[in-house]
């Protein structure tokens, strides 16, 4: 195909039209795009990742708590469920009649239901319970009789256990 001179022109002026379109827009973007570093895709990169390691150590870490007067409340009054959270064979100690402590494992055959929930007028002993995130205690001192038992209880994976108890009552 033969063009004319004028066509050629023509022609000829469109590409060159063309090509600095071409460079305007390369300019436009190149000029109106935020340059990244590699440093600073580096930086995020890295935040990403240790926001990525947090989450997943906090969803590990995400166990339920037991809340623990909850606990002895249910443990106080429901048998199966305080057989489910004792440790068998219980490990307590008492006082033999050298006055000495001695172990004895109480198997679930052994064992007798224990209740936790005072009434408000009870008289017989006082009851203070402490705690922390993986042990706690109940003391119960009688009132001018002798009575004198500690109960041990563990946290394992978020759920109490009664573990163990000392009777030191003469």
């Amino acid at each position: 195909m033969i063009l004319t001179k004028s066509a050629r022109a023509v022609s000829s002026i469109w590409m060159k039209g063309l090509f600095f379109i071409g460079i305007g827009i390369s300019f436009f973007l190149l000029i109106g795009c935020k340059k990244e570093t590699t440093e600073n895709l580096n930086t995020k990169l890295q935040k990403n990742q240790d926001s990525l390691i947090q989450s997943q150590q906090k969803n590990e870490s995400k166990v339920v708590q037991e809340d623990f007067h909850d606990f002895i409340e249910m443990f106080s009054q429901k048998r199966e469920f305080q057989l489910e959270r004792v440790q068998f064979p219980l490990p307590i100690q008492v006082l033999d009649d050298n006055f000495e402590l001695q172990e004895i494992p109480v198997n679930q055959e052994k064992y007798t239901f224990l209740n936790f929930i005072l009434p408000d007028d009870f008289l017989e002993y006082k009851q203070n319970i402490f705690i922390d995130s993986k042990n706690a205690k109940i003391e119960q001192r009688g009132l001018n009789n002798g009575y004198m038992i500690d109960y041990f209880f563990e946290n394992k994976n978020g759920k109490w256990y009664l573990k163990s108890w000392i009777d030191a009552s003469p």
